[in-house]
């Protein structure tokens, strides 16, 4: 069987990435995420997926939720990359 031939399952290719990722739909609904990202983020991937970004991750400050809304505003509009600035976010540590 060639390399070719074999399926590629690309969920577990994505959830394999070395880095913090998150897949979401244009609406912002989490569709999935990388292991590292769940890991870091202390929060187990069945309580974030299908879930909007700012309801499994709430800002405490509203200036934060505006700059991470207004950047994903930004990449859709222009189908680019953008940077934020680095956004202070508290964990809540798993009992």
């Amino acid at each position: 069987m060639s390399a070719l031939d074999s399926a590629v399952d690309y969920q577990h290719l994505f959830r394999s990435l070395p880095n913090n990722l998150l897949l979401m739909s244009p609406d912002s609904t989490i569709l999935d995420n990388t292991d590292s990202h769940a890991a870091a983020t202390l929060k187990p991937r069945e309580d974030i997926i299908g879930r909007n970004l700012f309801e499994a991750y709430p800002s405490v400050d509203q200036n934060q939720g505006n700059i991470i809304a207004e950047s994903h505003e930004h990449v859709r509009q222009h189908l680019e990359p953008h940077t934020m600035p680095i956004i202070r976010y508290d964990l809540a540590r798993p009992t």
